[in-house]
């Protein structure tokens, strides 16, 4: 880094300072803990505006870093994946008419040279589309299932999300709070969109439904509002199991951090046998 951000150079823009290719090396694996304030990386280029005005001058670099640097870990991050507007819109046109999504994603990553996932798909699909029965829903939920139900929308109106749990659920809740599962899963409704669901188990070993959430786009802003309307009755909570979802499991550490989140034996044993392969391992 320090080749490209010398002490004293000058740029004429900010665009051109992003323009500069930042390339992580080490190893792919990650240590998922939660870094505090005074935890996080050092690593810096500090600008300042010339004594003109005109560009912006290296004032200071830094390339400690506390964490290591990955490649692939990266090229996953979501502002590494964002599509253009005319990719985006061939997206919903290919979906409009039914198409694969592996196929699409494929088609999507070799002219983009981007990684992708099938949940990013999702998003651009159902990203603005607004219910044109919500309010008869919310008055079914309300009158029929005495349930309590709150509405995501964004600054323009337009739906992004519904928590709901009714009287039994909560009651189920504050008998057997230490333990609770969350979910996501795209087959319960045939709108394309995730139902995250969260579950516990009671005594007699059966799996009890607490709380649903309905969200048009799986982001970090919607899965938090989701986990703040349900984080008052989380007070006990000691464990929360979820899936390797980085940023499910980075969402649920922020909002409830006093809480064990762990991995499931489903999701961790698929892991091993997708990733520990003779191949993979260079084993002969």
């Amino acid at each position: 880094m320090s080749h490209i951000f010398k002490i004293g150079k000058t740029f004429h823009s900010y665009s051109e300072v992003e323009s500069q290719k930042f390339r992580p090396s080490g190893s792919w694996q990650r240590d998922t803990q939660t870094f505090k304030k005074e935890q996080l990386c050092p690593a810096h280029v500090s600008l300042r505006v010339t004594t003109d005005g005109r560009d912006l001058e290296v004032r200071s670099v830094s390339e400690s870093h506390s964490h290591d640097r990955s490649m692939v870990q990266l090229q996953y991050l979501p502002h590494q994946r964002r599509l253009r507007s005319k990719d985006k819109e061939n997206v919903e046109e290919l979906l409009a008419l039914r198409a694969n999504r592996k196929l699409v994603k494929q088609k999507l990553e070799r002219n983009t040279r981007k990684i992708l996932t099938l949940k990013d798909l999702s998003n651009i699909e159902k990203s603005g589309k607004k219910s044109e029965n919500l309010d008869e829903c919310v008055d079914v939920l309300r009158n029929q299932y005495n349930a309590e139900v709150n509405i995501l929308k964004d600054g323009e109106n337009n739906f992004k999300g519904m928590f709901i749990q009714t009287f039994n659920m909560k009651n189920t809740l504050k008998a057997y709070p230490e333990f609770l599962g969350i979910d996501g899963t795209y087959k319960l409704i045939n709108l394309g969109i995730p139902v995250f669901l969260i579950a516990l188990e009671d005594r007699n070993c059966q799996i009890e439904i607490v709380s649903l959430c309905v969200l048009t786009t799986m982001d970090k802003e919607s899965f938090t509002w989701f986990l703040k309307t349900f984080r008052p009755q989380t007070e006990l909570t000691k464990s929360i199991m979820t899936d390797k979802d980085l940023l499910e499991r980075s969402v649920i550490k922020d909002i409830v951090p006093e809480a064990n989140v762990i991995i499931c034996i489903f999701y961790s044993m698929r892991s091993f046998s997708q990733e520990i392969t003779c191949e993979k391992m260079g084993i002969t």
